[in-house]
């Protein structure tokens, strides 16, 4: 019997007893906020028993986690880590009723973006709440923010820089360097890559603040971001922007660490460490705050361990890898081209429309042009939500070039994700090298589950012939 109400017990006893009950659900606490953190499904099974805590007293109440349901605004941040790319997160942060708690899951929803309203049901202590954010009774959407014309137009952008107290400007010199470099108008900037990639339809006018010494924040980069357009407030109108990019050069980075990260359909982003040197980081990171998750790739083993064919998810391990679609920008190819974007992406933000997409028929063969143009049949829609697109090496994909001999074919994609058509290695490229994900001149790829092959024939810079066929074809498995 816990009850603390216990006519028997003095009135130092009962002290006494309140004193030892409050140090062990305080220890108790600091276990459960680090299991929280580390492993909220073990937190959701173990949760301390309602019926028990409801009879403590409130001081210990206070100490013990409770479920809780929530309705509030949800806000992502998206952690990249380009060198180890495992070690990329996502964070996600809920507003309810003038209060922010942190969420914590092992899973993720299959559907999220920052500004969504939504309702959780998860375990709570302090703020922060243990969820199986990939469980409907758990996480449920109430509203979606409208991503209509966010990538459209000119949007503003507010460069925030920290650090720099020497005036000495680490990789580029000068400031007007690292302007021109990274925000200029030249081939490679990120303004110019924008603006080639949309036809012209979006582009970027950018303005750079500081540099500011900021009070160090930790790992909270949210407050981070806010002192940055705290200071910078009183020297540009804030509301004028669409965007704010935090650009961190201190060497201690802040007690923030080196990594990069972007708010999923918001408009905050930070770069700190050696990324600052890419253009290609910092349009990733402005990729997520237009709404794009990560390009991943599809990769399929059979009982042998070799590479074969796209199955379903839960056939023989075929999984979906982070960042693996190395030819599109929101994959990982951050050291070493910049590719443009996929025509879906292309599509989805308004670049392009459907006269640019075939429905492909079994049958048929069809001409193709090169993602990077405008006009033509850029892409081949096919039955189970396979797409199809010809890259070559031109404008903003020339650094296809430097792949010989792969530096052009054809990409497939299914559900989003780019397919590894390549099933081992031909002996001299391991089969993770990422030209294996094109289908080459002369070769084909079948999908023996729904009985279909994709042949490529001929590739130039006109474009490439591809053709559809139907049948029963053999299972490499």
């Amino acid at each position: 019997n816990i009850q603390y109400n216990l006519p028997q017990v003095s009135d130092s006893e009962k002290l006494q007893i309140l004193n030892n009950m409050i140090s062990m659900a305080g220890i108790r606490k600091q276990n459960m906020l680090n299991l929280i953190k580390s492993d909220p499904d073990f937190v959701l099974t173990n949760k301390f028993p309602e019926s028990i805590r409801s009879q403590m007293p409130l001081e210990a109440q206070a100490l013990i986690e409770m479920k809780q349901s929530l309705e509030g605004s949800l806000e992502v941040i998206v952690v990249d880590d380009f060198d180890i790319p495992e070690n990329s997160q996502y964070l996600f942060y809920l507003t309810s009723s003038n209060q922010k708690y942190t969420l914590f899951s092992k899973k993720l929803p299959p559907e999220f973006n920052s500004g969504m309203q939504v309702k959780v049901t998860g375990v709570n202590l302090d703020g922060q709440i243990a969820i199986d954010l990939s469980d409907p009774n758990s996480f449920t959407i109430l509203s979606s923010p409208s991503l209509t014309n966010n990538a459209l137009g000119e949007k503003k952008v507010l460069v925030i820089i920290e650090g720099l107290s020497d005036g000495t400007v680490p990789y580029f010199g000068t400031l007007e360097n690292l302007r021109q470099t990274l925000f200029g108008d030249g081939f490679g900037t990120v303004p110019d890559y924008y603006k080639k990639n949309s036809y012209g339809k979006f582009t970027l006018k950018v303005d750079i603040a500081g540099p500011y010494i900021l009070p160090l924040t930790g790992q909270d980069y949210r407050s981070a971001m806010s002192y940055g357009k705290m200071y910078a407030s009183g020297q540009y109108n804030l509301a004028d922007y669409s965007h704010y990019i935090l650009l961190s050069f201190r060497s201690d980075h802040g007690g923030r660490g080196t990594g990069v990260w972007g708010m999923l359909s918001g408009k905050d982003s930070m770069v700190s460490g050696s990324s600052i040197k890419y253009p290609m980081v910092f349009i990733h990171e402005l990729g997520h705050n237009l709404g794009l998750l990560h390009a991943n790739s599809y990769s399929c083993i059979n009982s042998h361990s070799d590479l074969i064919s796209y199955r379903p998810n839960n056939y023989l391990g075929c999984t979906s890898i982070e960042y693996g679609d190395n030819f599109d920008p929101m994959g990982y190819n951050i050291y070493s081209y910049t590719p443009t974007f996929k025509i879906g992406t292309k599509k989805r933000f308004g670049w392009l429309d459907s006269t640019n997409i075939v429905n492909a028929i079994p049958g048929n063969t069809y001409l193709i042009k090169p993602s990077e143009q405008e006009l033509g049949n850029l892409e081949l829609s096919i039955e189970g939500n396979y797409e199809i697109e010809f890259k070559y090496p031109q404008d903003y994909d020339q650094g296809l070039k430097g792949l010989e001999p792969d530096h052009l074919g054809v990409a497939i994609r299914k559900n989003n994700n780019i397919l590894n058509v390549h099933a081992g290695s031909d002996g001299f490229y391991p089969s993770w090298w990422y030209p294996y994900k094109l289908l080459r001149p002369g070769e084909s790829y079948a999908d023996v589950v729904i009985g279909l092959r994709f042949k490529v024939g001929g590739t130039s810079a006109e474009g490439a012939l591809v053709t559809i066929e139907s049948g029963n074809y053999h299972r490499l498995d």
